[in-house]
């Protein structure tokens, strides 16, 4: 898993210039219950209960990478998951100041579009997320700031 690690960090280093990070993080797999209940503290998770499923967390404290239990390793799609959170583990060992949590949050899903769109995927159909929703969290307004 350590060279899967340190190809994909090349691959994100290559696409958006961010250095690669010297250590890899710690990966932790979750039951879909745990990784809700890691992304939305105190909250109270019901499986079915309309609250958009977590897939992944990257632990900023602890250098820590969640993942759910049933992440497969031959899934593009749970490739860039694992991507996309390893842009966020790059982030903070640069210690790359952004603007606010969504511009942090662009830098890592357009690497997850584009790793994607190198295997002929579209991001938003295998993620089932909504381009609305992909501005919203790759927006600054909704930190407060601007």
């Amino acid at each position: 898993m350590d060279q899967l690690m340190f190809a994909l960090m090349a691959w994100i280093s290559a696409a958006t210039g961010l250095p690669p990070a010297q250590d890899l993080p710690e990966l932790v797999f979750n039951t879909p219950a745990e990784l809700q209940m890691l992304h939305y503290p105190g909250a109270v998770y019901r499986e079915g209960d309309g609250v958009p499923q977590a897939v992944a967390l990257y632990n900023l404290e602890e250098g820590v990478i969640h993942l759910t239990d049933d992440w497969e390793v031959r899934d593009p799609v749970d490739l860039s998951v694992l991507l996309h959170e390893l842009v966020h583990h790059m982030q903070a060992s640069a210690d790359i100041d952004y603007d606010c949590r969504g511009a942090m949050e662009k830098v890592a899903y357009d690497a997850q579009i584009d790793f994607l769109a190198s295997m002929d995927l579209d991001m938003f159909e295998v993620m089932e997320i909504n381009r609305l929703f992909y501005v919203l969290l790759t927006s600054c307004t909704l930190d407060g700031n601007q």
